[in-house]
């Protein structure tokens, strides 16, 4: 049967804890960011510069833990459903 479909539940935590301590990593260095340089009359420019850079790497940090919840969650529905299924075969249901 070549289109069967294989998911290991063990990779699929690896790639939520991935992406997880990979924002924990990301918002880590986001809170530890740089002071705004002396620019002389562009530090404006360069304190609302790094402003956006801190709150975009936040942003991306959370955007990475719902990724890893999701791709968490889509690891206990494909087991919960293997195993309905494998019980509907067996007919222990």
């Amino acid at each position: 049967m070549t289109d069967r479909l294989h998911v290991d539940p063990l990779s699929l935590e690896g790639i939520a804890d991935q992406l997880r301590r990979s924002g924990d990593t990301l918002r880590a260095a986001a809170g530890g960011g740089p002071g705004t340089p002396d620019a002389g009359t562009d530090t404006p420019i360069f304190e609302d510069l790094i402003t956006r850079l801190v709150q975009d790497a936040t942003a991306l940090a959370g955007g990475l833990d719902e990724a890893a919840s999701r791709v968490l969650q889509a690891s206990r529905t494909y087991a919960d459903e293997d195993l309905a299924n494998a019980r509907d075969i067996s007919g222990s249901r």
